[in-house]
């Protein structure tokens, strides 16, 4: 059985690959997690697989990200934002 892919995209390098080892720890996570630190990188993939949950930097984000087929995106911002949720990709 093939599991969903959780993708992880962020310009620091030493977050995607620090958050990837931690996730991949963890015992029973029904996603295979895969971690980028280049946009490009991440909409060659994007095209080629589904992508069914990213996390990703503000700094990351753009249009061609948005246009993948992405079952949801999280994006992450820096420093503090009290009372905002965005896991909508349309906003």
């Amino acid at each position: 059985m093939k599991r969903n892919i959780f993708a992880v995209c962020d310009l620091e390098v030493d977050y995607a690959l620090n958050f990837m080892d931690y996730m991949n720890r963890k015992k029973n996570i029904p996603f295979e997690i895969q971690a980028f630190t280049s946009v490009e990188n991440l909409i060659a993939y994007g095209k080629q697989t589904h992508i069914e949950l990213l996390l990703i930097s503000g700094r990351a984000m753009c249009r061609e990200v948005r246009d993948l087929d992405i079952g949801k995106i999280i994006i992450l911002s820096e420093g503090v934002h009290p009372n905002v949720v965005n896991l909508s990709p349309e906003h």
